[in-house]
């Protein structure tokens, strides 16, 4: 037996009659229901008036299409408004009126009762509605277009860190600017040449983007003619926000906390990678420090930034007992590389279609995680006169009315996803058209 059935009321030219025409009672209206019985109702109200019309039909398992026609000839036995078995027909071949007069029980044909904008002449459900999915790998592969959204199991997500090099030393040392720096071949972590610096303080302008989710790169300190260096990071209001580096040879950083050393160091001549993960919103960042000789790893979560503004400016600086400026730093830089993640995306899903013409439902099985999702339900996508409607999901809600005007029997959905401010993101598992 179907569970539930869709309805369309359209008037003697076939047209869908107006929202304005017709209203649903609470707790009752479209979908129509099917109960135990196998009887399918709908419930319809006239505007205007206090005429409450309920339409019933047996259904059949396997029905297609269930229509009610309204005419004379097929006119059924009409209880009053409180009965539960209550029948009506809408008369067609009286286009002044006819219908159920709540206020008298009977049948009224060409009074005042029953007037309507258009006159309903046909009421229309199909019995087999199969929901239309859009979830898993196939679905969001086979998408019209993605930006920003990825899918690494099976569950739409903004996507995950995208990474890009800033400056790898392979081409040149051309983004850099003072001091006393060149581009070394001689010892390089990936590739064939690194930036040495030897004294000064060099500096770039960050191009990896304001507030870069990661930093990385990779330094070599030589075991003689260096007092230690390392990297410093300003912000776009001209203030420093942190800074690591080798103090001949410990290891170093520079923040709201000031100087602190967190390891001794395993020697001179060896690559030591430096990774910084900030949270942007709490002013904070974590710091893991790898000897990528001897693997001895160091890590600090929840350091202060200085200021928690952005980055705008790399510089590097001599380091000994505090940053200075006038020794020697003979230091080599390697792989300066930021990551970063998509604050948002969007996804246009392909064309779905049903069995024929509803103004369906969506049902959500989402967790927003203090993010948001947005879902515009496209009617009729492939021409320029479609219909949108946009819902905004929320917290522990599944189910969602679409404000369609028409009745469709294409779909396309249009999906928007932002991460919370935290960088959690939204998961989509499913979206349904009901």
């Amino acid at each position: 037996m179907f569970d539930q059935v869709r309805v369309r009321v359209v008037d003697t030219e076939n047209r869908p009659l107006a929202a304005a025409d017709w209203v649903i009672p609470e707790g009752l209206g479209i979908p129509a229901r099917v109960n135990s019985d196998g009887i399918a109702q709908l419930y319809l109200l006239s505007k205007g008036y206090n005429e409450f019309f309920v339409v019933t039909k047996e259904v059949v398992q396997g029905d297609a299409e269930l229509t009610w026609y309204s005419s004379i000839d097929e006119q059924e036995t009409i209880a009053p408004m409180s009965s539960d078995t209550g029948k009506v027909v809408i008369d067609a071949e009286t286009p002044s009126g006819g219908g159920y007069n709540a206020s008298t029980g009977g049948i009224s044909m060409g009074g005042s009762p029953f007037r309507s904008p258009k006159q309903a002449t046909k009421i229309i459900a199909a019995g087999a509605v199969e929901p239309m999915p859009w979830r898993g790998k196939q679905d969001w592969d086979n998408a019209i277009s993605s930006t920003g959204l990825g899918h690494p199991d099976s569950d739409l997500t903004v996507s995950q860190e995208q990474t890009d090099v800033v400056e790898s030393f392979e081409d040149g040392v051309e983004m850099w600017s003072g001091g006393s720096f060149n581009r070394a071949t001689d010892r390089a972590y990936t590739g064939d040449a690194s930036l040495k610096v030897e004294n000064g303080t060099p500096s770039m302008s960050w191009e990896g983007g304001p507030k870069p989710d990661t930093i990385e790169w990779y330094w070599q300190e030589s075991s003689s003619g260096s007092y230690g260096g390392g990297v410093r990071f300003k912000n776009s209001n001209g203030q420093y926000e942190l800074g690591n580096a080798t103090n001949n040879p410990e290891w170093m950083l520079s923040d709201g906390d000031n100087l602190t050393q967190i390891y001794n160091g395993d020697g001179y001549n060896r690559w030591v990678r430096t990774t910084l993960t900030f949270n942007w919103q709490n002013g904070q960042y974590d710091v893991e420090m790898e000897d990528m000789t001897s693997g001895h790893v160091e890590t600090r979560a929840d350091q202060p930034l200085k200021n928690g503004v952005d980055i705008d400016t790399v510089e590097v600086w001599e380091y000994s007992g505090g940053w200075t400026t006038g020794g020697a730093i003979n230091m080599w830089f390697d792989d300066l590389t930021y990551q970063s993640l998509s604050q948002n995306g969007t996804l246009v899903t392909q064309t779905k279609s049903f069995n024929g013409e509803y103004q369906p439902d969506l049902v959500a099985d989402v967790e927003l995680n203090g993010g948001s999702v947005d879902v515009t339900v496209v009617g009729t996508p492939d021409v320029a006169a479609n219909e949108k409607a946009t819902v905004s999901l929320e917290q522990g809600e599944s189910e969602y009315y679409v404000d369609h005007f028409y009745y469709h029997t294409d779909f396309r959905l249009e999906i928007s996803i932002e991460r919370a401010a935290d960088g959690s993101t939204p998961v989509i598992h499913s979206l349904k058209l009901v």
